[in-house]
């Protein structure tokens, strides 16, 4: 997948440098998929055969059908929001709302490309032994709201500040959006794990379904949102995915016998400190003079340097209160092992 991106990338400057204008782009979105098919037939050691006879494949086309159906809601969901803002504010607030829009998606994207492949195929392996079920889905599931909750954090507390060291001054629309996402961005990692549950236990039935529910939700809230502008969509879009956080990952779970109180357990510190946290490095650089003159007159680059070695120094310290030591971060680690050995 690295190898795929890389040359996918390489492949449209190449094409941009020879003037071929935005079919360079379209030549680096047709040629990743392309790519790390060759490279996946290349390194993967197991390899289609010839279809035998008797064989029945109706069991496989039909969880085929309702993966692929499920994506296909996820798209129409996740390109909503930029439709109803579009029809309703025109081209530039949709322009600002598209940047900060797929800014926010490079995490949640990168996090579960990496993790999403291990992560089913390990807990699909385990599906048949509950305790370890149990096991690894917490400690995977304990890593991302470790990584992923500060992560929300510091996206809503540097966000306009990305954007203008990114985009430059003439983006502020798309700070304040980007801002607004921010609280969605950790936790959308987190959710999108009952896609985990869902395809290793083998009820992509129950994911299908799930889907037409988070879409239905999407219409409500983003209609909501759009009463308050562009940032109300990006408001209404955070909202949405912490109420669903909890309801998503129990509905996944029950085949398997997992209540919601077990999310609840993993979650409620990691939360909790992120939260804290935020909220202290927020009124340091508000409500103490000295810090609030200094944090103002900085540049953008410098604030977000700075948000970048004290925040998660906050987030640490709360981190060793409320579980009294690292546990969670030697949890990383070993999970992280745990992966790359497979």
């Amino acid at each position: 997948q690295v190898l795929a991106a890389v040359i996918s990338t390489v492949l449209g400057i190449v094409m941009a440098l020879k003037g071929f204008g935005f079919w360079s782009l379209v030549l680096r979105r047709i040629s990743l998929p392309l790519v790390a098919a060759v490279f996946a037939w290349l390194f993967c050691r197991w390899k289609p055969g010839i279809p035998a006879k008797g064989t029945s494949i109706r069991a496989i086309l039909t969880f085929s059908f309702k993966t692929y159906g499920n994506y296909v809601l996820s798209y129409v969901r996740n390109n909503l929001d930029k439709l109803l803002v579009g029809k309703a504010f025109g081209k530039t607030p949709l322009g600002h709302y598209d940047r900060a829009s797929q800014l926010s998606a490079v995490l949640p994207n990168q996090v579960t490309v990496a993790l999403q492949g291990v992560g089913i195929a390990t807990l699909s392996r385990l599906a048949d032994d509950p305790p370890r079920f149990r096991s690894y889905f917490s400690k995977a599931l304990s890593v991302l709201a470790l990584l992923g909750f500060p992560g929300s954090v510091l996206f809503t507390l540097l966000g306009k500040d990305i954007i203008v060291v990114l985009l430059g001054d003439n983006w502020s629309l798309a700070g304040a959006a980007f801002a607004a996402l921010g609280p969605g961005i950790g936790v959308f990692v987190i959710y999108n794990t009952n896609v985990w549950l869902h395809i290793s236990l083998g009820r992509v039935d129950r994911l299908l379904k799930w889907g037409f529910v988070v879409l239905g939700s999407s219409v409500l809230f983003y209609s909501l949102g759009l009463l308050f502008g562009p940032v109300g969509v990006a408001v209404a879009y955070s909202i949405m995915f912490y109420i669903l956080l909890i309801p998503a990952l129990w509905y996944a779970g029950q085949p398997a016998g997992i209540k919601a109180s077990f999310y609840v357990e993993i979650l409620w510190k990691y939360w909790t400190a992120s939260l804290v946290s935020g909220l202290l490095y927020w009124a340091m650089s508000v409500f103490v003079p000295s810090v609030a003159v200094f944090y103002g007159n900085a540049a953008p680059l410098a604030r977000i340097g700075i948000g970048l070695v004290a925040y998660p120094l906050f987030y640490l310290a709360a981190i060793v209160v409320l579980f009294r030591g690292f546990k969670p971060v030697t949890k990383l680690f070993s999970l992280t092992r745990e992966m790359l050995s497979r």
